[in-house]
């Protein structure tokens, strides 16, 4: 029986439904264009909540900014983002490139903590690997087989807003995060439902409900924008731990 990933390179190597998903497929995007990306900056507040006592901690804030560039005569889809805390193990500079047509990953680098621990790698030949050219990178002799090209998990949030959600509707993602010992794999996102969210000033956004279960570890739900597909509130549950992504209306301001 052919693997879920193979299935998928295989449909993406015959080619997909245009515009958005193949039927066969329903986690592999063709011939996105630049209309289907949503570019632009967005901030969101990130903590973790101790469900025994109600205690918050692990408070950051993060901003996120998609751009699409050129190179070489191609069309690419860069991703900034920059995780500020006052806790050094929440810090982060994360740098993205993935292929506009269909959002595979092209590279990743992480600079991690105070020390500015660099972790680069680059997606090629069917692998996941260290990038030996990046200076200082502390994985570059890292590597991972990658056949289906999975997405990069690093960008779940960007990724998943590309997805036509519906009710009743499912996707089996091929996710990585870059650098994980767990290989690339095939993860189930589901729509369980809308919602209704209101903003500070009463305002009302519908969302779909797209959730993802973590091999009964776990849960993380996803309030997904209907009218633009993005990211509006993520809750995630892992034991006593609960864990939000709540995106801000009103931007801070420049954060790096």
């Amino acid at each position: 029986m052919i693997s879920t990933l193979k299935a998928a390179a295989l449909a993406l190597c015959l080619g997909a439904t245009s515009g958005a998903l193949a039927d066969d497929a329903p986690h592999i995007f063709k011939d996105l264009s630049e209309a289907d990306i949503h570019t632009g900056t967005s901030q969101y507040l990130v903590f973790l909540k101790d469900k025994p006592t109600g205690n918050i901690h692990g408070i950051s804030l993060w901003e996120r900014t998609t751009n699409i560039i050129e190179e070489d005569d191609k069309k690419l889809v860069e991703v900034k983002q920059t995780w500020s805390s006052d806790d050094p193990r929440f810090k982060r500079e994360l740098y993205s490139l993935v292929h506009l047509k269909d959002f595979t990953p092209i590279m990743h680098r992480t600079v991690i903590g105070d020390e500015k621990t660099v972790r680069a790698f680059k997606y090629t030949d069917g692998k996941i690997m260290g990038d030996p050219d990046v200076a200082g990178n502390a994985v570059a002799d890292f590597s991972m087989p990658d056949e289906a090209t999975s997405y990069n998990w690093e960008l779940d949030m960007e990724t998943l807003a590309l997805l036509p959600l519906g009710e009743g509707k499912e996707f089996a993602m091929p996710f990585y995060h870059p650098g994980s010992k767990t290989p690339p794999k095939a993860y189930t996102y589901k729509v369980v439902g809308s919602d209704t969210l209101t903003t500070q000033e009463g305002n009302s956004i519908e969302a779909w409900m797209l959730r993802i279960d973590h091999d009964g570890k776990g849960q993380s739900t996803f309030w997904m924008d209907k009218r633009t597909g993005a990211l509006l509130k993520l809750e995630e549950a892992w034991g006593d731990i609960l864990r939000y992504k709540v995106r801000l209306d009103i931007p801070v301001g420049t954060i790096h």
